[in-house]
């Protein structure tokens, strides 16, 4: 059934459908309506949020909120890591400030989608109910993971938009409701559904009805332990989880945008002649429920395998953490990680108020930097790596940040000069803490199988890592009672229906911008596929979903080329990231943003008053900074957020400032060489090589290497692009101290660079590295004062007592 256009519609107004109410579903709905789209939303979870409104308990973002914010609402208070309620808070208000509500839907599961032969989509849906600590959910109805009760399932839910008041200015569409008391029919590929031989348990416990307090662990429930469920052998298989009368729902759009992200589908690995009981991730929201007494085998090496074990050390009698490759931890809090031997990440997340925070404190400071990603690859794992070297000698390799040391020194071992092969977890410090004061092991091993009567018994072989430092161990065994699995997720798009023959590929990396699959650009969008290494994907929505804003309204048009583009460009961050190739959503943020950025029309411009000059070039490359021009300028929220900060909060520590400063300088000269000569630096490479098998050392960075961020000629000699104008003040103020030492004695030439050099080192010993020591001593005292006053062992401190 056609949607009804209402007189005052502008005549290029569109119909777009929206499915899921996360961060890029919110986002892109504010865009879509602010563009003059007639835009809903839908989202099968009974909140706004996604991920964030049901995953499990101390989940802590990982940019801080200054950079995951939207670039057109500044958060208010000072730079923070937020928990994920603190997040939704900002969500609904963002929602709220836009006037967003009235249009999206929630209790509402989309479950089938097809393109009809007028190019219009035809969206069929359910009201629906989740369960609580349903982390895995979207908005799409996957019918083949939902592990619900029929009988106890509540009356169907009333339509509340029938009766939700809507101002005149509001453009709603209209639909059918037809009943419907048949099951909601399956997909007729049901080979991912199909029931397994496995015999694994799979464990999901009744959650109790108290939520804790001050993570606080809840006490085990032995009942559910001693009579689990009757489960089915795989959670892959059929399980009907609508009620048995429904009412169906039909839209028509002209634009349809997927926000669904891609936590989709449990993975669950074979994990043969396995007895023990086995939880997905999905399942866990606190490790009281389930690790109490337990010997807890958890396997993955993502934020949610550090966060979940760290958190069952607190009630478990073991817990190891198992990985089938070497992997990458990366510290939030960069500062105090580099300074402080007794790093908490776990407590300082907990108790952000008590440091006093400042930009160059976090993570993002040197991963997102606006200079730094213009690095060659080679030059910062030099760096990086003596860095680590560094911190392992000054606070030992039992420290938490010798762990992450040991654990980081050996993955970069794999490829010394290009450390960029995967996303690093940005979890490290939380892993790390537990590791060294909680008793967490860590074994990397290539696989693992189980033996013994009961089917307990772990058996691991060709370890190369084990406990917590690097070391090669032929095989062990290790007794297991719960395995916890942090496997990640698969996509399925089998309820979206294009047409016989033109399926979309579930990959990413052939999307275009990893948002336009091939041939439906300009029908259809794809936001939260877009998974920044170093980044957040909120960020990628937000500048894709102003683009796609655009697009729909005519004001920017697609290349002509944009399928093959979008090859190219997945292939050449498929050879950067090949160590994970299953992770088709990974990417590189500088370089995407930067391209998008072009799409736009938003590139930002230097700023010229010399305090903004400064942060422009040394804050992070939160996404504030590409709303100073462009279509939807709006420079006041910009400035309201880096106006938060001194001119030189945002300084990274040495000795990454040195080498960040001298790179400010000299990187406009090497960037002009690298374009000039990296033809030659290839020739005679093989023509299906899409980067240059000489990135371990090309002069040149990722930057203007991924995501079509080709190096153009205005990026060499335009100011508001280059580094061109800080390289002539450069060059002036040189000029101008020659000038003087030509005028002096050789003696006086020699008293007067001595002493330069004393100044400069003294003054960056008071204001950077006295700071951060006083800082680590700080933090020491407070940590020693806090365990003599818990009089309790070292070796098992409980987090709610401060430490």
């Amino acid at each position: 059934m056609e949607i009804s256009t209402e007189p005052n519609a502008q005549p290029s107004s569109k119909k777009v459908f929206i499915i899921g109410a996360g961060p890029s579903g919110v986002v892109a709905l504010k865009e879509m309506v602010e563009a003059g789209h007639d835009a809903i939303c839908m989202d099968a979870k009974s909140q706004i949020g996604g991920l964030f409104s049901v995953a499990y308990q101390e989940l802590y973002t990982t940019t801080s909120n200054m950079f995951l914010a939207f670039s057109d609402f500044p958060p208010e208070g000072d730079i923070k890591y937020w928990s994920k309620d603190e997040y939704l808070d900002y969500l609904n208000a963002y929602v709220d400030h836009f006037q967003l509500r009235e249009r999206i839907f929630l209790n509402t599961a989309v479950t089938k989608v097809t393109l009809d032969e007028s190019g219009r989509w035809k969206i069929l849906t359910k009201p629906w109910k989740t369960s609580a600590g349903e982390m895995r959910r979207g908005s799409v109805l996957y019918t083949a993971d939902i592990d619900v009760n029929v009988e106890a399932m509540a009356p169907v839910l009333e339509r509340r938009y029938t009766n939700v008041h809507r101002s005149s200015s509001v453009k709603t569409f209209n639909f059918t409701v037809e009943d419907d008391e048949s099951d909601f029919e399956l997909p007729d590929d049901e080979s991912d559904f199909k029931p397994s031989k496995k015999k694994n348990t799979f464990f999901r416990p009744k959650r109790p009805k108290t939520v804790p307090k001050n993570n606080e662990a809840l006490p085990a429930v032995p009942s559910q332990r001693s009579k689990p469920p009757p489960l089915p052998q795989r959670p892959e298989r059929i399980r009907r989880g609508l009620r048995p009368s429904t009412r169906k729902s039909t839209y028509e759009a002209d634009y349809l945008i997927v926000a669904s992200g891609t936590n989709q589908i449990p993975r669950y690995p074979d994990l043969p002649k396995c007895k023990a009981e086995v939880l997905h991730s999905a399942d866990f929201t606190n490790a009281g429920i389930v690790c109490e007494n337990q010997r807890v085998l958890v396997i993955g090496n993502g934020e949610s395998a550090m966060d979940v074990a760290a958190q069952s050390c607190d009630v478990a009698k073991k817990v190891t953490l198992w990985s089938r490759r070497d992997f990458d931890l990366a510290p939030r809090f960069i500062s105090t990680f580099l300074t402080d031997a007794t790093y908490n990440e776990r407590e300082m997340l907990q108790n952000q108020e008590r440091h006093n925070l400042l930009p160059h404190d976090m993570l993002e400071s040197i991963t997102n930097s606006r200079i730094g990603s213009k690095l060659p690859t080679a030059i910062f794992s030099l760096l990086l790596n003596a860095m680590l070297s560094d911190v392992k000698e000054q606070h030992g390799k039992d420290s938490a940040p010798g762990v992450i040391a040991s654990i980081d020194q050996k993955y970069f071992a794999n490829d010394f000069y290009n450390l960029d092969t995967a996303a690093p977890t940005k979890s490290g410090g939380v892993l790390a803490h537990a590791v060294a004061h909680h008793g967490l092991d860590i074994i990397i091993s290539p696989k693992v199988d189980f033996r013994g009567d009961d089917g307990r018994t772990a058996h691991f072989e060709d370890i190369s890592f084990m406990g917590r430092e690097a070391k090669d161990v032929k095989e062990f065994d290790l007794e297991v009672d719960l395995i916890i699995l942090c496997t990640g997720f698969r996509m399925s798009f089998n309820w979206l229906d294009v047409g016989e023959g033109n399926d979309v590929e579930v990959n990413p990396r052939k999307w275009f911008k990893h948002c336009f699959p091939p041939g439906l650009g300009h029908k259809m969008a794809c936001l939260g596929y877009a998974r920044p290494a170093q980044g957040g994907i909120p960020q990628c929505s937000e500048m894709l979903a102003r683009y796609a804003a655009l697009l729909v309204s005519g004001e920017r048009t697609l290349p002509s080329d944009y399928a093959d583009q979008a090859i190219k460009e997945g292939q050449a961050e498929g050879e950067v990231f090949y160590t994970t190739p299953n992770a088709t959503a990974l990417l590189d943020f500088s370089p995407l943003i930067s391209s998008v950025a072009r799409l736009i029309g938003c590139e930002p411009s230097i700023p010229l008053p010399p305090a903004r000059f400064v942060k422009f070039w040394t804050l992070p490359q939160w996404v504030c900074f590409y709303r100073l021009n462009g279509p939807g300028a709006n420079p006041e929220a910009c400035w309201k957020v880096c106006d938060k900060f001194n001119t030189f909060d945002s300084l990274t520590p040495m000795p990454l400032l040195a080498v960040f400063t001298i790179f400010a300088l000299v990187m406009q000269p090497i960037m002009i060489f690298d374009f000039l000569f990296s033809g030659f630096i290839d020739f005679g490479m093989s023509k299906s090589a899409v980067l240059p098998r000489f990135s371990n050392w090309r002069v040149g960075g990722h930057y203007h290497q991924l995501s079509g961020n080709k190096m153009r000629f205005k990026d060499l000699v335009y100011p508001s692009f280059g580094f061109l104008a800080i390289d002539i003040g450069f060059l002036a103020f040189l000029y101008a101290i020659v000038s003087i030492l030509e005028s002096l004695s050789l003696n006086s030439r020699i008293v007067v660079i001595l002493g330069a050099v004393g100044i400069i080192y003294g003054a960056l010993k008071c204001t950077v590295w006295g700071k951060a020591k006083e800082q680590g001593e700080n933090m020491l005292k407070s940590e020693e004062l806090s365990l003599l006053e818990s009089q309790e062992s070292f070796d098992k401190p409980k987090y709610g007592s401060g430490y």
